[in-house]
């Protein structure tokens, strides 16, 4: 069995070439039904070709031309400005009586009324509807699928960026760790001068503490050196030999003079330590400051990292979904380019089976027509000897017949 596209011929049929308003696929198809099949070529047996000029009649007031809804080839224009699209059925059957030879109005549904008087209901839409609504779904597809990807790339290439700043904050991350060790190293280094200082803190206490007693100690030698010294003036003034006691005052004042530098040399050992522990009271001061400074740019290169963790996670979640969306829209174009084929499979095998029907139905014609002349001949064979008249010869001529008929 052939279908419509064989009967036509090898070139493509009109309908590849129409372009209609989504909504208005039903009622093209319904309009024109299988002339869509029909091509442009002029040497197919059924096809478009240009139409002449006339002065055809304008639609009804209330219809609007189907040629406004269609971009069509112009062999197809003169067609499509005498089918009227109109709102519902109560409207077209108030402006049916309008119509004018070769005028039609048909509904957005489907629904046609033809100016010759024949109604064609809105039921299943025709195979050239569903082409072309299915045309029209595949072009909202294919921008869907532009924008789809356009999306993509836009996404990609923020995912790229995302990446780039990634990878610099991964940098300034890795710098970020590398200055925290540093700063651990210089933190343990300031824990070790701490500790030295407070160690070198605890020497000089015990160090002025002993030099305190050193000096309590020669201070009360001096007391009581000044104590014999007096002594000493006193016998020295009972003592008649001045001699021997002159011989012990330069003892005594020898050994005052070595107590003193010795008071002395201590007084300036004291003097150095003191001022040594100011200086490093004043840097134990300046590294607690320090690694004040220092733990909280810990704390905030750590809150930090955390954000930037949260993000990297985020923008991968994000990536997963985006490799994810090409996929889908892949599977629905499929599932629609399936079902197109599937439709018009159906659409080739009721053909089929219209062709199969309508040769049955001139086979049944042909036997209906045979039974009639074979039952008109026998009904005249019965009636002839009724009536007293016989079949005249095959080779009379018709006067005779008619003779002996009377």
């Amino acid at each position: 069995m052939l279908d419509a596209s064989t009967v036509q011929g090898a070139s493509p049929p009109v309908v590849d070439d129409i372009k209609v308003d989504r909504g208005f696929e039903t009622a093209l198809g319904a309009a024109l039904g299988d002339d869509l099949d029909s091509p442009l070529d002029p040497s197919a047996p059924a096809h478009w070709r240009m139409p002449g000029e006339a002065d055809d009649a304008v639609l009804p007031a209330g219809a609007t031309p189907l040629a406004d809804y269609v971009r069509a080839p112009p062999e197809l224009s003169r067609a499509l400005r005498q089918i009227g699209i109109v709102a519902d059925d109560a409207a077209a059957e108030t402006l049916m009586p309008q119509l004018r030879t070769g005028q039609r109005l048909v509904t957005r549904d489907g629904a046609v009324w033809r100016w010759d008087g024949h109604v064609t209901g809105a039921d299943a839409p025709s195979a050239a509807a569903l082409r072309l609504a299915q045309r029209n779904r595949l072009a909202e597809l294919d921008v869907q699928v532009e924008d789809a990807q356009a999306e993509l790339d836009r996404r990609e290439a923020e995912l790229a960026k995302a990446t780039a700043a990634i990878r610099s904050q991964d940098e300034r991350l890795r710098h970020a760790r590398d200055a925290q060790r540093l700063m651990a190293r210089k933190v343990a280094e300031a824990r070790d001068a701490l500790a030295a200082a407070e160690r070198a803190s605890g020497d000089l206490v015990r160090r002025r503490a002993v030099l305190a007693e050193t000096r309590s100690q020669m201070e009360l030698q001096l007391e009581e050196l000044g104590e014999q010294m007096e002594g000493a003036r006193e016998a020295l003034e009972d003592a008649p030999d001045l001699a021997d006691l002159e011989m012990r005052l330069r003892h005594a004042a020898l050994e005052v003079a070595q107590d003193r530098a010795t008071v002395a040399e201590a007084r300036a050992a004291h003097d150095g330590l003191a001022r040594e522990n100011e200086a490093r009271q004043r840097r134990l001061t300046a590294i607690a400051a320090e690694r004040q400074t220092w733990n909280a740019r810990a704390a905030s290169a750590g809150e930090h990292i955390a954000t930037l963790r949260d993000r990297e996670a985020e923008a991968r979640d994000e990536v997963e979904a985006l490799m994810d969306a090409p996929d889908e829209f892949d599977e629905k174009r499929r599932a629609l380019m399936s079902e197109l084929t599937n439709m018009e499979t159906a659409r080739r095998a009721a053909a089929d089976r219209l062709a199969e029907a309508e040769s049955r139905q001139r086979d049944a014609d042909r036997n209906a027509a045979t039974a009639l002349s074979q039952l008109a001949e026998v009904r005249e064979n019965v009636a002839a000897p009724r009536s007293g008249w016989c079949p005249p010869a095959k080779n009379a001529s018709r006067p005779r017949a008619r003779s002996a008929r009377r």
